[in-house]
C-alpha cells in the first residue's frame, strides 16, 4: 500500500523509503529511509515524461529503471505557497567584506567604537549586526594622534565600509576614506547637529561645537536613508551638501530672527563713488577715478 508523504514536516521526520524517491534539498538520507532536515512543507517534483512518439522494441532488452519523483522540504517563509508551486524565500543582506553599512554607535572605549549595523548596502536588515571601528581604521592620515573619543560618541550614525569579517562576534568596519564617517550627531544637550568642517559638528540651538570624524564627499553621491525611528531633517534623496547649508540657513535664522538672503547681490559700497552730483548731495568728496594710462604728453 502506497503511503503519501505529509504537507508540513519538522527535523527528522521520514518521509519514504529511498527506493521511491530521490532525496532532494531539506532532506538526508539515513539507514536507505529519507529524513526532513528543516521545517517546513514538503514539495514532490517528478520527473519530466518523453516527448515524441515512443521507439519500437526491435530486440529484447532490460527494462530501463522508472525515474522517481524527488522530495524536498521547502523553507518556512515558502509554507503559503499553493501545492506544486515553490516559493524563492526572500534572504536577507548579510555584511560581506566590502560591504557598505549603516550603524549606530552604541559604545566607545579608548581602543574602539561599538556600534551596531543597522543597513547593509540599500538594504535595511531585521535585526541587528555587532561591529567595532578600531582606533586604527578611523582615519587614514594621522593614525597616531586619532581619539575615539574626539571621532564618535554614543547614539551617533556612522557610515563605514566592513573590511573583515573578524571574529565570533563582530564586524570589523573602517572609516578611512572621504565618503564614510558620522552622518547624524546629537549634542550633549540633546539638538541635532549639523558638520561645519570634516572633523566638527556645532549644535545651532547652543552654538557648541563637538569633535566628530566627518565626511568630505560629492553632493550627488550621500544620500540620507531612513532607518526606522531615525528620521533624517529632510527627503532622503537631498544631498548631502544641501543638508549642510539648509543646516547653516536654519542656524543663522535662530539667531537673527530672519533667514539670510542667499539670493540677492551683495549691497553696493555708496560710500565710494565717481558721480559728482551724488557726491555733492551727500556732502562727501568725490574720488577720482584711476587715470588712463596715454602716451601723449601735456602741453607746455
Amino acid at each position: 500500500m502506497a503511503t503519501t508523504p505529509p504537507s508540513i514536516a519538522i527535523p527528522g521526520q521520514p518521509l519514504g523509503a529511498s527506493t521511491k524517491y530521490i532525496p532532494g534539498p531539506g532532506t538526508h538520507l539515513h539507514l536507505s529511509q529519507i529524513h526532513a532536515s528543516i521545517l517546513g512543507p514538503i514539495h514532490l517534483t517528478h520527473p519530466p515524461k518523453p516527448v515524441g512518439p515512443q521507439k519500437r522494441l526491435t530486440k529484447i532488452t532490460p527494462s530501463a529503471p522508472t525515474p522517481l519523483p524527488t522530495i524536498s522540504v521547502l523553507r518556512s517563509p515558502a509554507l503559503d505557497t499553493k501545492p506544486g508551486e515553490v516559493q524563492t524565500a526572500k534572504r536577507e543582506a548579510i555584511p560581506e567584506v566590502s560591504s557598505i553599512v549603516l550603524c549606530r554607535v552604541t559604545r566607545i572605549t579608548a581602543r574602539q567604537a561599538s556600534v551596531a549595523i543597522l543597513v547593509v548596502g540599500e538594504t535595511v536588515g531585521e535585526g541587528e549586526w555587532q561591529g567595532v571601528v578600531r582606533v586604527q581604521d578611523v582615519r587614514a592620515t594621522e593614525k597616531d594622534r586619532v581619539k575615539i573619543a574626539e571621532s564618535f560618541r554614543p547614539g551617533d550614525v556612522v557610515r563605514a565600509i566592513v573590511i573583515s569579517l573578524g571574529d565570533q562576534s563582530n564586524y570589523y568596519l573602517s572609516t578611512a576614506r572621504n565618503d564614510l564617517g558620522v552622518l547624524m550627531a546629537t549634542s550633549d544637550a540633546g539638538n541635532a547637529m549639523h558638520p561645519v568642517s570634516w572633523r566638527e559638528y556645532r549644535d545651532p540651538v547652543t552654538g557648541t561645537s563637538e569633535l566628530r570624524k566627518g565626511q568630505t564627499i560629492a553632493c550627488d553621491t550621500k544620500p540620507i536613508i531612513e532607518l526606522g525611528s531615525i528620521t533624517p531633517p529632510v527627503r532622503e534623496t537631498t544631498p548631502y551638501c544641501v543638508l549642510s547649508l539648509l543646516s547653516a540657513v536654519s542656524a543663522a535664522r535662530a539667531s537673527t530672527g530672519s533667514p539670510p538672503d542667499v539670493t540677492a547681490p551683495p549691497p553696493k559700497d555708496r560710500s565710494r563713488t565717481t558721480d559728482p552730483h551724488a557726491v555733492r548731495d551727500r556732502g562727501v568728496d568725490p574720488v577720482d577715478p584711476p587715470l588712463a594710462s596715454s602716451s601723449v604728453r601735456p602741453g607746455r
